[in-house]
């Protein structure tokens, strides 16, 4: 059954998942982050993220630099109790995590402004999100 389900994805991540059952399974909930602000902070660069849609989910932001290197911040939900460090081969930044009930989220990526080529919301689009033009800040 569903709950059994759930009990072995959880024992096997390590990682709550009643909020995330509920908002798929019960609701007609959406997700919609976006990238809301960059900004210079002299040596760092300020990052605004907002979550306009109604689905809580944990955030991936993949910063790509001129340099051709990458870095992804990871942003979990305090609602799972725990966390995911490594997308594929590529270890993430853990960045503190995001209470669903607050609409936005900063973070400080410790390189200046201009040394980013881009910063992108779900780039593995393994979330659903239902605005994707807004997930992406290019520095042409």
């Amino acid at each position: 059954n569903p709950n059994d389900f759930k009990r072995v994805i959880e024992k096997e991540t390590g990682i709550e998942l009643g909020w995330f059952m509920n908002e798929w399974i019960n609701t007609i909930h959406h997700v919609d982050y976006a990238v809301s602000n960059v900004a210079s902070e002299g040596d760092s660069t300020q990052v605004r993220l907002v979550n306009l849609g109604t689905m809580p989910m944990p955030t991936e932001v993949y910063v790509t630099y001129k340099d051709g290197n990458s870095e992804i911040f990871y942003f979990p939900l305090r609602i799972m109790r725990g966390v995911k460090t490594e997308f594929g081969s590529t270890k993430a930044t853990l960045v503190s995590d995001w209470p669903w009930t607050n609409p936005s989220k900063e973070f400080v990526i410790p390189k200046p402004l201009n040394s980013i080529r881009s910063i992108e919301i779900n780039k593995s689009r393994r979330v659903p999100d239902i605005n994707r033009e807004n997930d992406k800040w290019n520095n042409q």
